[in-house]
Order: C-alpha cells, then sequence, then structure tokens
C-alpha cells in the first residue's frame, strides 16, 4: 500500500527540465478548417493604422464588439469548434478568447476558468457586459477558480471534447512597450525564468482534462522558442510517460493559408510546431516591432514617380524613332531578321503610352509622408493594367530574341537557311495573347473598389499582380523573371521582396528605354538610317573599310577574278544579311563593296 503511495505521488510531483521531449517525434495528422458561421470579425484594409470608434449599444446596452488583438483570434480558429463541443478555457481572463468561442455559438458548455479571484471578476464583468444574463447562451457559460499549474489536485479529467490553453508567458508586446510589470526587469526575473515550468504543467492539465479524441489548442504572446515549441513537446512527453496519454499534433496549413491569403497576417519560416504569428507593422497586429526592410515614403514614391515620368517620355520617343526608320526605309521593312527587334519596340511603344497617363494620376495624388496613399483601384487596373501586361509582353519578347541568338550562335548553318517571318510573328502574337490574357484576368477577378496602397507603377500590383500571379508564372517559363520577383513578393506577402518589387517597376522602365537606344545603335542599318533620316549624319561613307581578312583574302582572289569580291564572299554576305542563297552568283552580279556591306 505504501509503494502504491508513493508511485502515485511521484505521478504527479515533478519538476520540469525543459529536455524531456528532447528525443520524442510527435506525430502529425492533417487539419481541416471549418470557419464557425455565426463568428462575425472585422478589421480594417491592411495597412490603415486608424483608431477603432466606441462600440455601438444596442437597445439593451449590450456593445457592438470586443477590441480585439488581430493574432489573438487565431486560437479560436484553430481549435475546430463544432456544435455540441464541451469546451474547456484554462486561462480565460480577461475574456475575448472566451467571448469569441461563445460568439460561434456552437459550444453546448464553455468553462472559464483562471487561478486568482481578482482576474475571474474581470472576466465575469466582461461576459456579463457583452451576454445578457438572461440571454439564452449565458446558462452556457460556467466560471470555475482552479491552479492549472497544480498537477495533483486538478481533478478536471477526461470531461471536454475542446480545451484552449492560453498560457501566462512574457507577452512581448507589453514588455517593450511599459514598465509596468514588465517580467524582464530584474525583479521578476525568477518569474520569467520559471514561466516554462508553469506552461508545461498547465499544457499538462489540459491533456489530461481531454476526451479520447479531444484537442487542445496551446497559445502565447512571445517570440521565445522556450516557451513555445519546447514546452509542446516536453508537455506531450511527460502525459505520455506518467498519465499514458498519446499526443498526435494537428498541422495547421489550410489555416495559415487561409490567414495568409488575407493580407493581414504574417507567419514565421521557423517555427517547428504549428505556427507563429509575426509582429506585422501592416496590419497593426502582434507586439510594437518594426520589421526589418527599407522604408518607402510617400515623397520616395514621388521622386520616382516623377523620374519614370521623364523616363517614360524618352522612351516614347526613342521607340517611336525605331519604329518610323524602319517603316520608312524598305530594306529595312524586308528583313525579317529585323522583326523581333521592332516588335519589342512596338510593344514597348505601347507600354510607355499606357503608362503616361497612369504616371499622371499616380503625381497628381500624391499626398504627405503623414497620409495614407489611396487611388481609386478601378482607375488603377484599367489605365495602370495594361501598361503593366505589356511589360510582362516585352519581357517575353526579349527571351524569344535570346533564343534567336543562342540558334544563329550554336547553328548558324541551318539558322540562316531558314525563314525567321512566322518564327518571329509567332513570339510577338505570344506575347500579345499573355498581356491580354493577365490584364483580362485583373479585369475579371480583381474588386473594383478603392483600396490604400497603390503607390507606383513598380508597387501598384498590390490588387492586379497579386490575381495575374499565375498567368505570370507562365510568362516567366519564357523569361519573366523580373515581373516573377514582383508577382511572387506581393502574392506571399515578402516585405523585403515588396520593397524590392518597387525598384523592379523602375529597372523595367529604364529597361524599356534602354531597348530602343541599344538596338538602334547596335544594328548598323538602323543606326545608319537615323542618322540620314533625323540628324544628316552617320552617313555610311562610299568605300566602308572592311576586315583585315576580307581585304587579304580580296587581295588574293583578285588575281584570278574580275573586281570586287569572289562568289565565296559574296555568298557569305548574303547568309549574314539574312539572303541565303545556295547558287553562286555570276560575276556579272557582283555589286559594288558599298552595297554588301551591311
Amino acid at each position: 500500500m505504501g509503494k502504491r503511495h508513493e508511485e502515485s505521488r511521484d505521478r504527479f510531483d515533478f519538476e520540469v527540465t525543459g529536455f524531456e521531449g528532447a528525443d520524442r517525434q510527435l506525430p502529425t495528422r492533417p487539419h481541416f478548417l471549418y470557419y464557425p458561421r455565426e463568428l462575425k470579425v472585422r478589421s480594417y484594409d491592411r495597412g490603415s493604422f486608424a483608431d477603432y470608434p466606441p462600440p455601438l449599444r444596442n437597445a439593451d446596452n449590450v456593445p457592438g464588439w470586443w477590441l480585439l488583438d488581430g493574432g489573438s483570434i487565431v486560437p479560436v480558429l484553430a481549435m475546430g469548434l463544432e456544435k455540441g463541443d464541451r469546451v474547456l478555457d484554462v486561462c480565460a481572463a480577461p475574456g475575448g478568447k472566451s467571448l469569441a468561442i461563445m460568439l460561434t455559438m456552437l459550444p453546448e458548455k464553455l468553462v472559464c476558468n483562471d487561478a486568482k479571484m481578482s482576474r475571474l471578476g474581470q472576466l465575469k464583468r466582461a461576459l456579463s457586459t457583452y451576454i445578457p444574463s438572461d440571454h439564452e447562451i449565458a446558462n452556457r457559460v460556467i466560471l470555475k477558480r482552479k491552479d492549472a499549474t497544480d498537477t495533483r489536485s486538478w481533478d478536471e479529467l477526461k470531461c471536454y471534447d475542446k480545451v484552449l490553453a492560453d498560457v501566462p508567458c512574457s507577452t512581448d508586446r507589453l514588455s517593450v512597450s511599459q514598465d509596468e510589470a514588465n517580467l524582464f526587469s530584474s525583479p521578476n526575473s525568477n518569474l520569467r525564468l520559471s514561466l516554462p515550468q508553469t506552461q508545461t504543467k498547465i499544457l499538462v492539465n489540459a491533456l489530461r482534462a481531454l476526451r479520447v479524441g479531444g484537442s487542445v489548442v496551446y497559445s502565447t504572446c512571445t517570440l521565445s522558442p522556450s516557451q513555445n515549441e519546447a514546452v509542446v513537446e516536453n508537455a506531450a512527453a511527460i502525459a505520455d510517460e506518467r498519465f499514458g496519454i498519446k499526443c498526435v499534433e494537428e498541422s495547421l496549413s489550410s489555416l495559415r493559408e487561409h490567414l495568409t491569403s488575407s493580407g493581414l497576417f504574417r507567419f514565421s519560416d521557423g517555427c517547428t510546431r504549428g505556427f507563429l504569428v509575426l509582429p506585422f507593422l501592416p496590419s497593426n497586429f502582434g507586439p510594437i516591432m518594426i520589421p526589418s526592410g527599407m522604408a518607402i515614403t510617400n515623397t520616395v514614391c514621388l521622386l520616382v514617380n516623377i523620374f519614370l515620368f521623364i523616363i517614360c517620355i524618352m522612351q516614347i520617343l526613342a521607340n517611336f524613332v525605331v519604329l518610323f526608320v524602319w517603316a520608312k526605309h524598305r530594306k529595312l521593312y524586308r528583313n525579317d531578321n529585323l522583326i523581333l527587334l521592332v516588335s519589342l519596340a512596338f510593344i514597348d511603344f505601347l507600354y510607355a503610352i499606357e503608362q503616361f497617363p497612369y504616371l499622371i494620376i499616380l503625381m497628381a495624388g500624391h499626398k504627405p509622408d503623414n497620409e495614407l496613399l489611396d487611388y481609386d483601384a478601378a482607375t488603377i487596373i484599367w489605365v495602370g493594367g495594361p501598361s503593366a501586361a505589356l511589360m510582362k509582353g516585352g519581357c517575353t519578347i526579349t527571351s524569344a530574341i535570346a533564343l534567336d541568338r543562342i540558334f544563329a550562335l550554336y547553328f548558324p548553318v541551318f539558322y540562316y537557311q531558314q525563314s525567321k517571318k512566322w518564327w518571329s510573328i509567332f513570339c510577338f502574337g505570344l506575347a500579345l495573347i499573355l498581356a491580354g490574357i493577365d490584364w483580362l484576368i485583373c479585369i475579371l477577378i480583381v474588386p473594383i473598389q478603392r483600396h490604400p496602397g497603390a503607390s507606383n507603377f513598380g508597387g501598384f500590383v498590390n490588387h492586379a499582380n497579386r490575381v495575374a500571379f499565375y498567368i505570370l508564372i507562365v510568362s516567366t517559363l519564357i523569361g519573366v523573371v523580373p515581373g516573377l520577383l514582383n508577382g511572387f513578393g506581393l502574392f506571399i506577402e515578402i516585405p523585403m521582396l515588396n520593397e524590392i518589387s518597387f525598384f523592379v517597376g523602375t529597372c523595367a522602365t529604364l529597361s524599356g528605354l534602354s531597348h530602343a537606344f541599344i538596338f538602334a545603335m547596335a544594328h548598323r542599318e538602323i543606326r545608319y538610317a537615323i542618322g540620314q533620316d533625323l540628324c544628316g549624319c552617320f552617313v555610311p561613307p562610299s568605300q566602308p573599310s572592311v576586315s583585315t581578312f576580307d581585304n587579304s583574302f580580296a587581295t588574293r582572289t583578285n588575281k584570278t577574278s574580275p573586281p570586287g569580291k569572289t562568289d565565296f564572299s559574296r555568298r557569305i554576305d548574303r547568309v549574314i544579311d539574312g539572303q541565303s542563297s545556295t547558287t553562286p552568283l555570276s560575276h556579272s552580279e557582283s555589286p559594288p563593296l558599298e552595297d554588301l556591306n551591311r
């Protein structure tokens, strides 16, 4: 009898070392999210820091809402509440999560527990304010005062379907914003160091309170792994060793995906158990911390937009010149090798034309740094959308040009024997189709409503590019690497990529301008045509110089051939000019050197 009593005492009396779960594996199973239909959660748009007004009261003097940190609603959603559940909130005060649980209208019974009488009184006042005593739902709420850290006296055993263990923690938000009750102060150092042991015992008792097949949601308001993952692992190990409770971790990936898609939450990728909602300044959730990254102010946006406006004008003029000389000169017009280059100039020209009014709207709508940017989403999509889509189409043409050059470099004989006209037309059409689909998706799916945050051409895709992300992947397979960075960063809400994408728009605009100048200067015939038509300079000389190889070759062949180049050299010139010929020219067809030098 004495031996059995000793074993029972050892079962309940234990100290947490912190290494109980070090060598244990916690099995995982999928978790399916069912959002409670009756739970109404409202939030300002991302990026808004406006204060909530005082809640309105109805005829029964019941306030219209409870102000809750955005991260605090996540544990309630993670519980997966079902109709008829018996629920225990182990550390219920001050009552925000308990109230959210009851507002789902699903639990048959909710037991709100807390160890301190003062906190229990605070909890009672909060619940009675929002749940009238004569309401049917008030009969489902029961208040209890029990010490959840006492494993010996804990008698809430195997009687609940769902348990919420929102345990005491270092409360990072308060610790960095106020001195009172700061656990990181010297007088509270012992209390802070004992937190993991307290949390582990609470979680063990929460597991003991469950029926077989029930679930516990463990939550804290801290970023500390010793109070998060370590507590879960140690509590699961202790519950197994001392009480025979087998635990399975439920994957919360579906809940995380839904919350991420809202754009209001930011999660840590380094959390090994469940997920960690990080401080996220644009949503004003979590501890008062500033996330890393570059700060883009309204002034910076204005300066960038002014710079882009200047570049846009230059881009329109430069690409117009290239298109003008190409259409005017028949020799250029009939050159199949120039179709891709001219297609890119045409798309860049349209892109700049579309961007021109959009930049005017952005500059006219500029606001001081202390005010939120706010543009009409309909205007942005209808004016800025085509420009963004054509920018991606230009990247497709650029990729086609790169492939064209690769074939010319590694397979010259085969390449120059083929006509490039249909290949060029196909690439041009594909670029326009991808751009059209991109813009169409934006029009059909993006909600047309006012939305803050659209600040510049590179970053306006807060709305549009997030929706066009999938078609952007298709374009990326053909070469839209800058566009992928832009869309990817804004779609999955990575702040650093968001800020990089701000400057990607600038780089894309500069690249469109550079295309016109590079191709105009790199292609000799276009360069000469521009000089003749616009400047009257750069006129090709009557006897342009040729390479040393050509001069020496002509000298050797002049002994047996008429003046001018041989049939072999003429045939090579024609192949390089895109006019492949398999029959040698007769000497009577020999044109002067200046006509062959293209």
